[in-house]
């Protein structure tokens, strides 16, 4: 019997790398059988290195468990928030009709991420999004189109 810490994280509706790779084909499935889209989005914390380099690593662990919190909080029942790596999280949002309904999510994530107390850190995210199937059809052609609007997005973040 496999041991469920290896499938999801400690915390509810929050799932790991190992149980979302293979899942996301029967997303896949499930948004072109009933023809909807899924917007993927990649999350990284800014300036992540530097928090564990100041505060300590304990710190940032106990940072990311708010952080995940905050993002369950922040999407739909129906919506998969998953440790990505590190400090990036994997959020599949399904029947997205268009843009401003992740522009509500996004609003949510962003709400929730103010409301996120800890002592003498301030949390910022940069997120990067795709659109299933508009934007990729596989789960490496999203997340590598994700990971660079991120990317843009953290470039954007250093020059403010």
């Amino acid at each position: 019997m496999e041991n469920n810490t290896i499938k999801q994280n400690i915390f509810q509706r929050k799932y790991n790398r190992r149980i979302i790779e293979p899942f996301f084909a029967k997303i896949a499935a499930l948004a072109d059988r009933n023809q909807q889209k899924i917007a993927v989005l990649l999350i990284d914390v800014d300036h992540f290195k530097t928090i564990n380099d100041q505060y300590g690593h304990q710190t940032g662990d106990e940072l990311l468990k708010l952080l995940a919190d905050s993002l369950v909080k922040s999407v739909r029942q129906s919506d998969i928030v998953a440790r990505w790596g590190g400090e990036e999280f994997l959020l599949f949002c399904s029947n997205i009709k268009n843009n401003e309904n992740l522009d509500e999510i996004m609003e949510r994530i962003h709400t929730n991420l103010k409301n996120i107390s800890f002592p003498q850190v301030e949390l910022s995210i940069s997120v990067g999004s795709a659109f299933y199937p508009n934007e990729g059809t596989s789960l490496d052609a999203l997340l590598r189109m994700a990971d660079k609007k991120m990317y843009n997005m953290k470039i954007r973040h250093l020059a403010d």
